[in-house]
């Protein structure tokens, strides 16, 4: 019984597309349909121009997801199997941005975005999703590299293996911790809205709707 009051208003929302404005309101909380109406949808693809959100929106996630992958993977595998000055602070400047709320750095990163020219862009939009620092993701693969046997990294210099043929060699053995961060990035891209809707709804005062997601269209 609480499954169906919860799951009753998420039904009412699926019944809701196919019935027509007049029905919408005059229906109540029926969740069937006086008169069936298919005719929303394609007004949500076409005219609305859904179709040009969703493709922004898939564009956005992989893109930047595959972004933020190679940036953490690199960043972590670094950290893990090199000595450097400065690793340490590093290392600790990293886990102290876990404690630093995103929506801090939305100002810092839109004037980024407008001095580089590229407000309004798509460019502009997976450069802002795929910014940040990925904190977790590199935490992630600093303990899977740091569990990796010495003697993998020896044979490679054996055989002349620079960092990057090291890191190719490395990365196909991170499978579990490729798939959190794909899934957890992919999910966060999917659903974001504070960084796709102010870089792509402001143009000179006016709105630029080429770039934009589904979850700012719908929000507006």
């Amino acid at each position: 019984m609480v499954g169906l009051v919860w799951i009753y208003p998420f039904l009412w929302i699926v019944a809701g597309a196919f019935k027509t404005q007049t029905g919408l309101f005059t229906g109540g909380a029926s969740l069937m349909p006086d008169q069936w109406n298919f005719d929303n949808f394609r007004r949500a693809w076409v005219d609305a121009g859904f179709s040009r959100y969703f493709f922004n929106t898939i564009l956005y996630a992989v893109v930047s997801t595959v972004i933020e992958l190679f940036k953490s993977a690199l960043c972590g595998y670094i950290l893990a199997r090199y000595e450097f000055p400065g690793r340490k602070f590093l290392h600790r400047m990293i886990i102290a941005t876990l404690f630093v709320p995103v929506a801090s750095i939305i100002i810092p990163q839109f004037v980024l975005v407008e001095r580089l020219g590229l407000l309004n862009t798509q460019a502009g939009v997976i450069l802002s999703m795929s910014g940040a620092a990925g904190a977790l993701y590199v935490l992630l693969f600093i303990g899977f590299c740091s569990g990796v046997p010495t003697d993998l990294f020896d044979a490679a210099k054996l055989d002349g293996a620079g960092l990057l043929r090291t890191f190719r060699l490395v990365l196909p053995l991170a499978k579990p911790v490729i798939a959190v961060v794909v899934i957890f990035q992919f999910i966060t891209n999917w659903n974001v809205w504070a960084t796709t809707g102010p870089w792509s709804s402001v143009s000179k005062g006016h709105r630029c709707t080429s770039p934009r997601t589904t979850p700012p269209t719908t929000s507006w």
